[in-house]
């Protein structure tokens, strides 16, 4: 999953804003290096804890960025896009528009109507984790709560075969708990949901290889993403997605 982040704000510094020629040589690079899916995103989800100057934007605001993407995007590739948005406005019309995944961030606690839009749809959608953690261990809570809501998902009438779980790296958790969770992960835990992971260039990852530069964070990146990978995950949601994609291709060559 390639990030395209039509902002100008993203915390990795690589929002694309309302250049849809840019927004569309980014898909194209995506799509040749054989990328699967495309995460277009229009509000920055970075923590207020760690980054300043950090606003919500309102519906209206934050379509006005992703739809013209999206319809560039559909009029000029076949490729499968995910709407990165807790709004379910946003989702419903970025759907509307050609976007095939639902990607929320907010584990359906910020917008209540977004079970309701799950409830008229068939669209996969991306639960991820977004809980404070107060027991023991990380992975434990971060199971439990996820199961709880596929529970009450599944009490709406959703089927959990549209789900894919995303374990929250770098949501509601402290670096040290994001570590933990790291290296505990696996994805029988899940009982073998499909796994997304967005770890890519998190501040957590910043600590560990002590890069305080974003830009930095490229190698420690995919050595995360090769890690969980072997541990069961999926989906990638990778900054460089592209490269990323050219390593996993080389492995699979040496195998």
């Amino acid at each position: 999953m390639g990030i395209l982040n039509a902002t100008d704000d993203s915390f990795s510094g690589d929002g694309v804003g309302n250049n849809i020629d840019k927004a569309l040589r980014l898909t194209k690079g995506y799509i040749d290096a054989g990328v699967d899916i495309v995460d277009v995103g229009g509000e920055s989800t970075r923590p207020k804890s760690i980054y300043e100057g950090v606003n919500e934007v309102t519906s209206d605001e934050e379509l006005s960025k992703v739809i013209p993407i999206i319809d560039a995007i559909r009029s000029n590739f076949d490729v499968t896009i995910s709407i990165d948005s807790r709004k379910s406005d946003v989702a419903e019309e970025a759907i509307k528009h050609g976007a095939n995944i639902i990607n929320d961030i907010s584990m359906l606690s910020y917008d209540e109507n977004m079970i309701d839009l799950l409830k008229k749809t068939d669209n996969p959608y991306i639960l991820t984790h977004n809980k404070k953690i107060n027991t023991g261990k990380v992975i434990d809570q971060v199971v439990n709560d996820i199961n709880k809501t596929i529970n009450n998902l599944e009490k709406e009438g959703i089927d959990r075969k549209r789900i894919v779980i995303d374990p929250g790296f770098g949501f509601n958790k402290s670096i040290e708990q994001n570590i933990e969770l790291h290296n505990n992960f696996t994805s029988e835990k899940f009982n073998n949901f499909p796994i997304l992971i967005g770890t890519s260039k998190k501040s957590f990852l910043g600590e560990i290889s002590n890069n305080k530069d974003i830009d930095s964070r490229t190698e420690i990146s995919i050595a995360s993403a090769l890690d969980l990978k072997n541990k069961g995950a999926n989906i990638f949601r990778m900054h460089d997605a592209i490269l990323f994609k050219k390593i996993i291709s080389y492995l699979d060559l040496l195998q």
